[in-house]
Protein backbone atom coordinates (compact mmCIF):
# COMPACT_ATOMS: atom_id res chain seq x y z
CA UNK A 1 0.00 0.00 0.00
CA UNK A 2 2.87 2.44 0.87
CA UNK A 3 4.70 1.81 -2.15
CA UNK A 4 1.75 3.13 -4.41
CA UNK A 5 -0.23 5.88 -1.73
CA UNK A 6 2.87 8.03 -1.02
CA UNK A 7 4.67 7.84 -4.20
CA UNK A 8 1.37 8.87 -5.61
CA UNK A 9 0.54 11.63 -2.77
CA UNK A 10 4.08 13.20 -2.99
CA UNK A 11 3.59 13.31 -7.11
CA UNK A 12 0.24 15.28 -6.19
CA UNK A 13 1.67 17.80 -4.13
CA UNK A 14 4.74 19.05 -6.55
CA UNK A 15 4.49 21.36 -9.51
CA UNK A 16 4.87 18.32 -12.33
CA UNK A 17 2.43 18.14 -15.22
CA UNK A 18 3.57 14.63 -16.16
CA UNK A 19 1.72 11.86 -16.15
CA UNK A 20 2.33 8.66 -13.91
CA UNK A 21 1.63 5.22 -15.02
CA UNK A 22 0.55 2.65 -12.31
CA UNK A 23 0.75 -0.78 -13.60
CA UNK A 24 -2.02 -3.05 -12.35
CA UNK A 25 -1.46 -6.56 -11.79
CA UNK A 26 -3.15 -8.22 -9.00
CA UNK A 27 -5.56 -11.08 -7.97
CA UNK A 28 -6.84 -8.28 -5.39
CA UNK A 29 -5.74 -7.92 -1.31
CA UNK A 30 -6.38 -5.73 1.84
CA UNK A 31 -10.14 -4.56 1.82
CA UNK A 32 -9.11 -1.76 4.02
CA UNK A 33 -5.76 -1.06 2.28
CA UNK A 34 -7.90 -1.42 -1.59
CA UNK A 35 -10.60 0.59 -0.30
CA UNK A 36 -8.68 3.49 0.96
CA UNK A 37 -6.08 3.55 -2.13
CA UNK A 38 -9.51 3.28 -4.52
CA UNK A 39 -11.35 6.71 -2.63
CA UNK A 40 -7.72 8.28 -2.91
CA UNK A 41 -7.71 7.57 -6.45
CA UNK A 42 -11.43 8.69 -7.32
CA UNK A 43 -10.50 12.34 -6.10
CA UNK A 44 -6.75 12.31 -7.40
CA UNK A 45 -5.93 15.88 -9.04
CA UNK A 46 -3.07 14.85 -11.40
CA UNK A 47 -2.75 13.11 -14.87
CA UNK A 48 -2.93 8.88 -14.14
CA UNK A 49 -2.70 6.27 -16.20
CA UNK A 50 -3.66 2.79 -14.79
CA UNK A 51 -2.45 0.11 -16.98
CA UNK A 52 -3.98 -3.74 -16.47
CA UNK A 53 -1.44 -6.26 -17.51
CA UNK A 54 -2.80 -9.47 -17.13
CA UNK A 55 -5.63 -9.40 -14.67
CA UNK A 56 -7.86 -7.06 -11.69
CA UNK A 57 -9.10 -9.03 -9.47
CA UNK A 58 -11.34 -8.70 -6.46
CA UNK A 59 -10.10 -5.15 -4.71
CA UNK A 60 -8.11 -4.62 -7.74
CA UNK A 61 -10.84 -4.21 -9.68
CA UNK A 62 -12.62 -1.68 -6.97
CA UNK A 63 -9.34 0.49 -7.12
CA UNK A 64 -9.97 0.29 -11.33
CA UNK A 65 -13.44 1.72 -10.45
CA UNK A 66 -12.17 4.47 -8.79
CA UNK A 67 -11.00 6.26 -12.48
CA UNK A 68 -14.19 6.08 -13.72
CA UNK A 69 -15.83 9.80 -12.65
CA UNK A 70 -11.88 10.95 -12.54
CA UNK A 71 -11.15 13.27 -15.82
CA UNK A 72 -8.14 13.02 -14.62
CA UNK A 73 -7.29 8.90 -15.05
CA UNK A 74 -7.08 7.24 -18.01
CA UNK A 75 -7.85 3.04 -17.91
CA UNK A 76 -5.99 0.95 -20.10
CA UNK A 77 -6.38 -3.12 -20.63
CA UNK A 78 -4.91 -5.29 -23.44
CA UNK A 79 -7.36 -7.51 -25.01
CA UNK A 80 -6.16 -10.88 -22.62
CA UNK A 81 -6.49 -8.41 -19.47
CA UNK A 82 -9.38 -9.54 -17.31
CA UNK A 83 -11.49 -8.72 -14.18
CA UNK A 84 -12.91 -10.60 -11.29
CA UNK A 85 -15.83 -9.05 -8.86
CA UNK A 86 -17.09 -10.38 -5.97
CA UNK A 87 -18.18 -10.63 -2.50
CA UNK A 88 -15.85 -10.72 -0.26
CA UNK A 89 -14.74 -14.31 2.05
CA UNK A 90 -15.33 -14.40 5.29
CA UNK A 91 -13.86 -17.39 7.55
CA UNK A 92 -15.63 -17.47 11.03
CA UNK A 93 -13.85 -18.60 13.84
CA UNK A 94 -15.75 -16.76 16.99
CA UNK A 95 -16.11 -18.32 20.41
CA UNK A 96 -19.56 -16.44 20.49
CA UNK A 97 -22.46 -16.64 18.38
CA UNK A 98 -23.01 -12.98 18.92
CA UNK A 99 -19.30 -12.37 18.29
CA UNK A 100 -19.93 -13.97 14.78
CA UNK A 101 -23.27 -12.03 14.05
CA UNK A 102 -20.95 -8.96 14.23
CA UNK A 103 -18.41 -9.80 12.10
CA UNK A 104 -21.04 -11.14 9.64
CA UNK A 105 -22.74 -7.44 9.55
CA UNK A 106 -19.47 -6.01 9.46
CA UNK A 107 -18.72 -7.74 6.47
CA UNK A 108 -21.98 -6.89 5.14
CA UNK A 109 -21.67 -3.30 5.77
CA UNK A 110 -18.48 -3.45 3.55
CA UNK A 111 -20.14 -5.00 0.68
CA UNK A 112 -22.56 -2.79 0.73
CA UNK A 113 -19.92 0.21 0.46
CA UNK A 114 -18.36 -1.90 -2.58
CA UNK A 115 -21.23 -2.71 -4.31
CA UNK A 116 -22.31 1.16 -3.82
CA UNK A 117 -18.78 2.14 -5.47
CA UNK A 118 -19.02 0.17 -8.03
CA UNK A 119 -22.61 1.84 -9.25
CA UNK A 120 -21.63 5.26 -8.44
CA UNK A 121 -18.38 4.80 -10.64
CA UNK A 122 -18.91 2.64 -13.64
CA UNK A 123 -21.76 1.94 -15.74
CA UNK A 124 -22.62 -0.83 -13.57
CA UNK A 125 -26.17 -0.47 -12.68
CA UNK A 126 -28.12 -1.73 -9.20
CA UNK A 127 -29.86 -4.75 -10.85
CA UNK A 128 -26.77 -5.96 -12.92
CA UNK A 129 -24.60 -6.03 -9.89
CA UNK A 130 -27.31 -7.61 -7.34
CA UNK A 131 -27.68 -10.07 -10.53
CA UNK A 132 -23.88 -11.02 -9.66
CA UNK A 133 -24.10 -11.03 -5.90
CA UNK A 134 -22.60 -13.85 -4.66
CA UNK A 135 -20.84 -15.15 -7.80
CA UNK A 136 -17.58 -14.96 -9.17
CA UNK A 137 -18.00 -12.09 -11.93
CA UNK A 138 -15.27 -12.83 -14.30
CA UNK A 139 -15.09 -9.90 -17.30
CA UNK A 140 -13.42 -10.10 -20.62
CA UNK A 141 -11.51 -6.61 -21.38
CA UNK A 142 -14.42 -5.81 -23.88
CA UNK A 143 -16.68 -6.50 -21.28
CA UNK A 144 -14.75 -4.36 -18.92
CA UNK A 145 -14.92 -1.41 -20.78
CA UNK A 146 -18.58 -1.98 -21.69
CA UNK A 147 -18.88 -1.94 -17.85
CA UNK A 148 -16.51 1.38 -17.86
CA UNK A 149 -14.02 -0.08 -15.55
CA UNK A 150 -11.63 0.68 -18.23
CA UNK A 151 -11.58 3.46 -20.96
CA UNK A 152 -9.95 1.73 -23.67
CA UNK A 153 -8.22 -1.96 -25.00
CA UNK A 154 -4.52 -0.90 -25.90
CA UNK A 155 -4.79 -2.33 -29.75
CA UNK A 156 -8.40 -2.24 -29.88
CA UNK A 157 -9.76 0.99 -29.24
CA UNK A 158 -7.00 2.81 -29.58
CA UNK A 159 -7.83 6.82 -29.78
Amino acid sequence: MEKVFLPLRDFEKDSSTETVTLILNSSGGSISDGFFLAHYLAHYSKPLDIIITGYAASMATVILASGGKNENIVRSCFPCTYGLIHDGYVALAASEAETAKDIMAFNDNIDKQIRQFFIDNTNITEEMYDSKSRHQWFLSAQEMLDLGLVDRIIGVTEE
